[in-house]
């Protein structure tokens, strides 16, 4: 609670990539003069790169500068200055022994990539619980902001697992839709009872989206309508009771309720579903946001709950403004009713 890790992004500018594997010739040698040789930097901006989390030896996040290498070893250093400022805006929501809850920004992954271990928030989290094992149980998509859990230990890693399997963790995201004729139909009925969409989702790995498929995976999502704007925005909770890849987004796009900004699943119903939909266009943030997280304590078995209200950056792709408090309170009604009741 209130501890953060450190993110200078002040002075390497640059996007770097870089990978090999340490010479004899650098046996002796602080992580900081490897990264600074390797790198063209000065001490000190080699230094905010491993502050930063952006390099790796071997498998594991080097966060001490003054470290001294083994030759053999491999090394990745990779920095993307824009993905690090989104980063800067991470925290951590709640901690103790067992477990953490982090606020992830849009624009970053959850989990390190070969391209970009030093602006994920595992980077983040392994600057900030120095030495610990973090064991993160779920993701949220790159383009999406909210709460996500991680075990601080193997023994909590496998009891959240369990949890997540048995449905004691429960998940409720707020996102702003843009409704076709369908859509709104579907809103009607939503803001009366929840309703279930529950249609089987298919993985394409090549075009990195998934569809609907008969033949896919079974996919259940909950939804509510939240809070409806003037320029034809609505507000809508929903809560996933299976975990599928894009799960919320490929849901609300099939029933004409595209996600403002997504521009992967934001085409006319009809076409949500084609494998020969329109490459998307580069995105960094859709209006989608982790908002509710419920699950009793992996070792004390008290219930938590936590919410986190969206940030400014999740209005700008629907064009509207943030919610006033009292109305932000009636979202927040609507979310903890849809985190409360149950599945068909």
């Amino acid at each position: 609670m209130g501890h953060e890790g450190v993110y200078p992004i002040e002075k390497v500018t640059r996007e770097i990539h870089l990978s090999f594997v340490l010479p004899p010739g650098m046996r002796g040698f602080s992580l900081a003069r490897v990264v600074s040789k390797a790198c063209s930097l000065d001490e000190a901006s080699a230094q905010e790169l491993i502050a930063a989390g952006a390099v790796r030896l071997g498998t594991k996040v080097g966060t001490t500068h003054d470290f001294l290498v083994t030759p053999g070893e491999r090394v990745d250093i990779h920095w993307n200055p824009q993905a690090a400022s989104a980063l800067a805006q991470a925290s951590i929501v709640f901690h103790d022994d067992d477990m953490a809850v982090f606020s992830k920004p849009a624009g970053i992954p959850v989990l390190s990539t070969p391209m970009g271990s030093g602006t994920t928030l595992e980077a983040f989290a392994q600057t900030s619980f120095p030495g610990r094992a973090i064991h993160f149980v779920h993701r949220i998509d790159l383009p999406v902001s909210g709460l996500v859990l991680a075990a601080l230990n193997g023994k909590t890693a496998k009891a959240l697992a369990r949890m997540f399997d048995s449905s004691e963790i429960r998940k409720v995201y707020l996102a702003a839709v843009r409704p076709s004729s369908e859509g709104r139909a579907l809103l009607a009925r939503a803001s009366r009872e929840s309703v279930e969409i529950a249609s089987p989702l298919k993985w394409l790995a090549g075009k990195r989206r998934a569809v609907i498929d008969p033949n896919g995976a079974p996919a259940v999502t909950l939804l509510r309508t939240a809070f409806g704007y003037a320029q034809d925005v609505n507000l809508v909770a929903a809560r996933i009771i299976t975990g599928r890849t894009h799960q919320i987004r490929a849901h609300l796009g099939s029933v004409g309720l595209p996600i403002c900004g997504d521009a992967l699943y934001g085409s006319l119903p009809g076409q949500t579903t084609s494998v020969h939909a329109l490459k998307p266009a580069p995105m960094k943030r859709i209006s989608l946001h982790a908002t509710l997280l419920s699950l009793p304590h992996p070792t004390t078995r008290e219930p938590l709950r936590f919410v986190l209200p969206p940030p400014p950056d999740f209005f700008l792709p629907a064009a509207i403004t943030p919610l006033e408090n009292a109305k932000w309170r009636s979202c927040v009604e609507v979310l903890d009713a849809l985190c409360a009741s149950e599945e068909r």
